[in-house]
């Protein structure tokens, strides 16, 4: 879950790192990611537009035979159920 959260920030223009525990924001002051939380609590990102961001597809044996978009779709697909969590998720941020 961590991870797409990570992309939803990263899609709004934050450089983030994932982490087993959380998310970390490099190098910027709290207001501006608490105003891109609260952006994901009001309007959560498709599942599909953060396909878009994610960088590292190609990771198991085969991907490289296999067309981008193709692998963006099933990203997707794989992380459907996390990325419906992402508006709960920011919610829980703001209100802590």
């Amino acid at each position: 879950m961590n991870s797409v959260f990570a992309i939803a920030m990263a899609a709004a223009g934050l450089e983030c790192a994932v982490h087993d525990i959380g998310v970390t924001v490099a190098e910027t002051e709290p207001d501006p990611v608490k105003a891109i939380i609260g952006q994901i609590a009001e309007n959560p990102p498709a599942v599909e537009d953060l396909a878009d961001f994610v960088g590292n597809l190609r990771v198991a044996k085969y991907d490289a035979m296999v067309p981008e978009p193709l692998l963006r779709r099933l990203w997707a697909k794989a992380n459907a159920e996390s990325a419906a969590h992402l508006q709960a998720q920011a919610m829980t941020l703001l209100e802590s």
